[in-house]
């Protein structure tokens, strides 16, 4: 299963528009699906796929594009090995929006 270790950047601005995200860990592979959980609003408790521009750059690097929302809340975030996969990553890490 893939292990996510870290995240660049951990913090982002509330409307700022899409941002690149770099995910650092191990055993990530093509196919693998970035998912995120926002701590409030509509996203809250709820597991979704990133919805674009996923990169697997390596073993051990994932860039994807996501939008951090309007208000500040914290994003959690994991890598799933595959689209629906119940194998998921080790290492949840999290954004805060402010």
């Amino acid at each position: 299963a893939p292990v996510v270790t870290a995240l660049s950047p951990s913090t982002m601005t509330a409307g700022s528009g899409n941002q690149s995200l770099v995910i650092t860990g191990s055993g990530f592979a093509a196919g693998n699906v970035v998912q995120f959980m926002w701590g409030q609003g509509s996203g809250a408790n709820v597991w979704t796929n990133a919805s674009g521009g996923t990169t697997v750059n390596s073993a051990n690097q994932i860039t994807v594009s996501m939008n951090p929302g309007t208000v500040a809340d914290t994003i959690y975030v994991r890598v799933a090995a595959s689209n629906g996969s119940s194998v998921v990553s080790s290492g949840t890490q999290y954004i805060i929006v402010h």
